[in-house]
């Protein structure tokens, strides 16, 4: 098994284009958490009868899956935070948007939904300069998959 660890990627569309969640330059970074668990649900058509132990499954189709990512963003002024909270949750309230996760030379291409978040500070807002975003990405279970140079 490898010892290093591969670098992770992520970029987020948004109204105004793709966000980079991973430019420290501009103010953002992933954190650790960010998919660190995935669920896979199904719904499905389940049998069963009287006379039989156990149902049985007849249809089942993958439901969708939920992403977590978290993203710490920081400024040097207040306002100037708030400018880049907007940003990245201009892109998760949108009804339907794309989300790409780069692992070492896979990228992958989700579609994904609303997704609910929670923006977490040390100090009050109005005052903070970093800022963490929790958030819970609901995506199609199909995704695009390429090699990356």
């Amino acid at each position: 098994m490898p010892s290093h660890l591969l670098s992770i990627e992520a970029e987020i569309e948004t109204p105004i284009g793709w966000l980079a969640l991973d430019d420290e330059d501009n103010g953002y970074e992933l954190h650790r958490e960010s998919f660190n668990s995935q669920a896979v649900q199904a719904r499905k058509v389940e049998a069963e009868g009287d006379w039989v132990e156990g149902t049985y499954t007849v249809r089942a189709v993958r439901d969708n899956v939920s992403e977590n990512v978290a993203v710490y963003i920081w400024a040097d002024t207040p306002f100037e935070l708030a400018e880049r909270i907007e940003a990245f949750i201009s892109g998760l309230e949108q009804l339907q948007f794309r989300f790409r996760v780069t692992h070492g030379n896979l990228r992958e291409e989700w579609t994904c939904m609303w997704s609910e978040y929670k923006v977490e500070t040390e100090q009050a807002m109005q005052f903070a300069t970093l800022a963490l975003v929790r958030a819970t990405i609901p995506r199609l279970p199909a995704k695009t998959r390429e090699l990356v140079p």
